[in-house]
């Protein structure tokens, strides 16, 4: 009987070790935030890409009318597509136009956002024809008008008719009024409608016994956990295969290792035994388990253990739900920059492993989602990149995020600096241009602007998008200056760039660039600050002219510049300084004038309704008081 067990016990990992070469090593993580979790009238969902096609990232804009032909996932026969809503992709540099597109995460021009993570299941289309991820999205992002649509093409065509996909995911569809989450392989499927917020990576829930021999012997289900009194030499299973064995306790830890120790995982014999202490109070990840251990008692201990997807997915939880009702793109941001030191040793958002992330959180409105719906890109890992905006209305991306020139530099910021050091100085640049977006996108609704949302939209945005990228190149600069004093000298000055606003920061700017002329060894530095600037300057201006040219014309002839050839540059920067200064009341004025306008018509809207109802009731009480008096007569 125990060999028969034994001989068992290796069929299965042999048939695991045939089966796990079929993974695709990926690692994508989502979160969703919907209706009234928001501090606003608009949803939220963010994407980190760990890419299964590596390499540098991009932004990609595919226009609607594009046609290309691509196979049946069954036959292979060429089928020809036509692309009904244009949209934003986000995808491994050459995996764009005129090649096939190849996005892993999207948003349509109907307002709908696209993104997935794979489950690696083995319930897969084998042909050679069967369509990826990136194909699966791009079929419901180029013809999907609605949520329900997106699920439509998703489910009932790919899954149903086509058996389409080669992967399993987890595909998104975030829209203005609904949030889906599919759980799907070619086979089968599971439609979860998003009320509030969803946290997911690649693992399955629902279709976890799916996985018999990648899921199923980690634990029974998705959500099986358990909270046990366990001594020395006992072993804790979820119902399953696998489990822990507890190897020692102490007065205050224990050791637990996983067991059996070996497993295959992406197609290698891989070692899970690894004996872990837990300290008391503390939770430790063994395995693919992890373990919390809440008190000692003599020789025994008190302790709950769950899968390291149902901890992780918890913890996350916990973190977001703090803020439900409150939740901001800024928390999104600063969601994406956990490491795994920040969720007790559980898996990362930001993760160094992956050299190729990149990150976008949508931002999808339930009013005017065909103008203001945007993306918010950051071209490789968050905790070294700025994160720019992109409108569905834009026409034109700024040349290095096209190119993957704006991902490479985010990986040499991370070696140069680490994987903590800039967060601050990316998220007191985001305060910046989340400040000024937010003012822009309310003047486009509320103001008469002289040109389309499209003109509109791709100048604030290309124009951000310059702006980080020359802060992240002068923070280059600055971390591999081989000059030791002249680093020391301007390190303070170089990294509080950014303040609250365009003014503000604009104030600094002008002060450190007369600084650096001073010193002749900063010409680069001096070369991107100027950039910045001048994009800011550029910004402004376009801004001023769409909603009070008259008044832009009479104070100021001319744009104030810094020229190559500049040679008053104190005059220069002053007239920069005057008029941001002047454009920042004019903007003020145009933003509370419009809010007051709106606050106005709505407690006129309000009086008005009043009065009618009163002017009702007085009326029906004279039609009674006439009625009376002739009743009486």
């Amino acid at each position: 009987m125990r060999y028969t067990i034994r001989s068992l016990l290796f069929a299965l990992l042999l048939l695991n070790l045939l089966l796990s070469s079929c993974y695709t090593l990926t690692a994508c993580k989502d979160i969703v935030a919907m209706n009234n979790t928001t501090d606003g009238e608009y949803n939220l969902f963010l994407k980190v890409r760990d890419p299964s096609r590596p390499g540098l990232q991009v932004l990609t804009l595919v226009p609607k009318g594009t046609t290309y032909k691509y196979p049946h996932p069954q036959t292979g026969k060429q089928l020809s597509f036509t692309v009904k809503n244009s949209y934003i992709g986000v995808a491994t540099k050459g995996d764009t136009l005129p090649e096939i597109v190849k996005a892993g995460m999207s948003l349509s021009s109907v307002g709908l956002a696209y993104g997935d993570a794979d489950t690696n299941s083995n319930w897969i289309n084998p042909r050679k024809y069967a369509w990826d991820d990136f194909d699966w999205i791009r079929y419901a992002c180029e013809q999907a008008q609605t949520e329900d649509d997106a699920v439509n093409l998703l489910t009932n065509v790919c899954v149903d008719q086509f058996h389409a996909t080669g992967v399993s995911e987890n595909l998104f569809v975030v829209g203005p009024q609904k949030g889906y989450l599919i759980e799907a392989d070619a086979y089968r499927y599971d439609v979860k409608e998003i009320k509030d917020i969803c946290v997911i990576s690649n693992y399955p829930k629902v279709l976890w016994q799916s996985q018999l021999l990648k899921k199923r012997p980690i634990a029974k289900s998705f959500d099986t956990v358990k909270q046990q009194l366990v001594h020395r030499g006992q072993t804790i299973h979820l119902q399953s295969l696998f489990g822990v064995r507890i190897t020692g306790i102490k007065p205050n830890s224990i050791i637990a290792r996983q067991t059996p120790p070996l497993k295959f995982e992406y197609g290698r014999l891989k070692f899970v035994g690894k004996t872990v202490e837990i300290p008391l109070g503390e939770r430790e990840t063994v395995g693919d388990y992890s373990i919390t251990l809440h008190s000692i008692q003599g020789k025994q201990a008190i302790i709950t253990v769950e899968n390291i997807y149902h901890a992780w997915e918890q913890l996350l939880l916990s973190y977001i739900t703090e803020k439900s009702g409150n939740i901001t793109l800024n928390d999104m941001f600063r969601w994406s920059r956990l490491h795994r030191d920040d969720l007790d040793g559980l898996r990362g958002i930001c993760e160094p492993a992956y050299p190729y992330e990149a990150v976008m959180v949508y931002k999808i409105p339930t009013t005017n989602y065909t103008i203001l719906s945007s993306g918010w890109f950051s071209a490789n890992h968050a905790c070294s990149s700025i994160y720019v905006p992109i409108h569905i209305e834009t026409n034109d991306i700024y040349l290095p995020y096209t190119t993957g020139d704006a991902a490479q530099l985010s990986l040499d910021l991370v070696e140069t600096w680490g994987h903590s050091t800039l967060i601050p100085l990316c998220e007191a640049c985001e305060t910046v241009l989340l400040s000024e977006t937010e003012q822009y996108e309310h003047l486009i609704l509320t103001k008469s602007i002289s040109s389309n949302s499209s003109s509109y939209f791709t100048t604030i945005d290309t124009q951000m998008q310059q702006q980080a990228y020359a802060t992240e190149t002068i923070w280059q600069l600055l971390g591999t200056e081989s000059n030791n004093a002249i680093r020391t000298q301007i390190q303070p000055q170089i990294t509080t760039l950014w303040n609250q606003t365009y003014l503000h920061s604009i104030q600094k700017m002008t002060n450190v660039y007369q600084s650096l002329l001073k010193i002749p060894e900063t010409k680069p530095y001096q070369t991107h600050l100027k950039t910045i600037i001048n994009s800011i300057v550029d910004t402004r201006w376009y801004i001023l002219e769409q909603i009070d040219r008259y008044n832009l014309s009479i104070h100021f002839q001319t744009k104030p510049y810094l020229s190559e050839q500049e040679t008053d540059h104190d005059k220069s920067l002053t007239a920069i300084v005057d008029f941001i200064t002047w454009s920042e009341a004019i903007l003020l004025n145009n933003y509370y004038t419009s809010t007051q306008s709106s606050s106005l018509e709505n407690q006129e809207f309000t009086l008005t309704t009043l009065n009618s109802i009163l002017l009702g009731i007085l009326t029906l009480i004279f039609i009674l008081l006439i009625l009376r008096k002739k009743s009486d007569f």
